[in-house]
């Protein structure tokens, strides 16, 4: 009985601890935006360029060849969720041939976008300074909230019922963790998306008090 009590309390620490590794990365991510400097803006700009290069290797992966691809398409979709304009794009001779020149085109619009939005934050300022590093942690923390905590909700959801899987003569834990893997993936994919979404278009406005 005692040894069936240890099994069962490891079995039990073997499944959280799956869910403190993640833990680890989205607090190591807030802690950033609490802490505020050159950090947290390091860690948005990557999130800005990682959102831009999944976003466009989505959408030019479905074609084979490079006179194939919908350009004013794309354009669409950059601007309507990241308020972005590629100069290469609107420009036939310079328009990249090869995905790689088109991903790094848009990422390098969206450097120069990001550092754009928050210079222009940061001319308005108060007696607590500039108002960019506090709009850039106020989204940061509001987008990694929001979606930790619907991660987590799936994350229980998914250990309720992955012991069905022992029907099929394979190991839950070994399955739990390859799944929620590809979640913790999706979920990553996921903030770095509705960050730079969500900063690129963030507005400051001052209404009387």
């Amino acid at each position: 009985v005692e040894l069936q009590h240890f099994q069962a309390r490891k079995r039990l620490l073997e499944y959280d601890d799956v869910m403190n590794q993640q833990r680890e990365v989205i607090y190591s991510l807030r802690s950033f935006a609490l802490e505020g400097g050159e950090e947290p803006k390091g860690e948005a700009l990557r999130m800005v360029e990682r959102a831009l290069r999944a976003r466009v290797e989505a959408a030019l992966a479905e074609y084979e060849m490079a006179e194939d691809w919908d350009i004013p398409l794309i354009q669409q979709d950059l601007l309507m969720h990241y308020l972005l304009a590629v100069p290469e794009f609107d420009t036939p001779d310079l328009r990249p041939t090869n995905v790689a020149d088109a991903v790094q085109a848009a990422v390098e619009a969206g450097r120069k976008a990001f550092a754009a939005k928050y210079e222009s934050l940061e001319q308005f300022k108060d007696d607590h300074g500039g108002y960019a590093d506090r709009l850039l942690s106020l989204v940061m923390l509001n987008v990694l909230d929001e979606k930790w905590k619907d991660h987590l909700y799936d994350l229980d959801q998914l250990r309720n019922s992955i012991h069905y899987r022992s029907w099929g003569q394979v190991d839950p834990l070994v399955e739990y963790k390859q799944e929620a893997y590809k979640m913790f993936v999706d979920l990553m994919n996921d903030i770095y998306n509705t960050f730079a979404e969500g900063f690129l278009k963030v507005q400051l406005v001052f209404e009387p008090p």
